[in-house]
């Protein structure tokens, strides 16, 4: 008899999707072609990736523009609390929640450092 984990047959393990996209991603794959590859949006395969943020397998410039990460912590840092919503609407249509979700994600994992452009709040 074969062991279902209380999983549907065919469902992948958890963790196994977002590895899937890793390694599409890896082999040069666009996140739309993933995304259409699979049948998944591109927001999901934007959080698979970004799931690999903390563990340095991805890295948050990746897949957000240098020159944004700066204005998306300025906002997470002034809208504060931890949905995308409030901060998407603040920085309007130039950015994705994939990116914003991105950054959100390598904050936590990352231990602030000083940098030459802070000043007291």
């Amino acid at each position: 008899m074969e062991e279902t984990d209380s999983q549907p047959p065919g469902k992948p393990q958890k963790g196994d999707t977002q590895r899937t996209s890793l390694r599409l991603y890896r082999e040069g794959v666009s996140i739309s072609d993933i995304a259409t590859q699979r049948g998944l949006s591109t927001g999901t395969i934007e959080g698979h990736l970004a799931s690999f943020i903390p563990t340095g397998e991805i890295d948050v410039k990746q897949l957000v523009p240098e020159d944004k990460i700066q204005t998306i912590l300025t906002a997470i840092r002034s809208v504060g609390g931890s949905a995308p919503g409030p901060i998407k609407s603040r920085l309007g249509d130039g950015y994705s929640f994939g990116e914003i979700r991105a950054v959100m994600t390598w904050s936590r994992s990352t231990p602030p450092t000083p940098s030459s452009n802070s000043s007291p709040d």
